[in-house]
């Protein structure tokens, strides 16, 4: 009888901090939601510092806040969220899209990626929606315009991954030759 006592109060204990530490969850997936959705880019002055950067990226660590804060909690999980870069050139239909993507590693963190892609001859660039994802799902944006023969063709994509209130950026760039 004393063992069902103790088993009892065990399982209500651990059923009430699941409870708890799950409405502490939502709250803060709630704030992290907001805080991606209004995180505004300045196409002109990312696309002026866009040179050294690669096509793929792990992010989301206490060396890359976007406030420069040490997040002790965030560095024990390692990265956050994986971000890519793909620029394409379909020689059939002459369009040049740029794709990127931003993907969770835990699942209380929130990613987004906008990508834009520019016709590095002209300067010209179209701007991609921003996508959002919770957890372990992937954000997927996509630029695209007319292809110029023998053109080189660059996208950028800024990637963000929200989690406990903290907003990580990185960005990713990829090419191609148009022809």
């Amino acid at each position: 009888m004393k063992k069902k006592f103790i088993s009892s109060m065990g399982v209500a204990l651990l059923a009430s901090a699941a409870i708890t530490t799950g409405v502490g969850a939502a709250e803060s997936n709630g704030e992290d939601v907001t805080k991606t959705e209004k995180y505004s880019i300045n196409w002109e002055s990312e696309w002026e510092k866009a040179e050294d950067y690669g096509d793929t990226v792990e992010f989301g660590n206490s060396n890359s806040t976007s406030e420069g804060e040490f997040q002790a909690a965030a560095s024990s999980w390692g990265s956050l969220s994986t971000g890519k870069t793909d620029v394409a050139s379909n020689y059939i239909t002459g369009a040049v899209s740029s794709t990127g993507t931003s993907k969770g590693k835990i699942y209380t963190t929130v990613t987004s990626a906008t990508t834009s892609l520019k016709n590095t001859s002209s300067g010209y660039t179209v701007n991609g929606s921003k996508s959002t994802a919770i957890g372990k799902f992937t954000a997927e944006s996509t630029a695209e315009m007319g292809g110029v023969f023998n053109t080189v063709y660059s996208g950028l994509t800024i990637h963000t991954a929200t989690d406990s209130g903290v907003l990580y950026e990185a960005r990713t760039l990829d090419s191609v030759l148009h022809y």
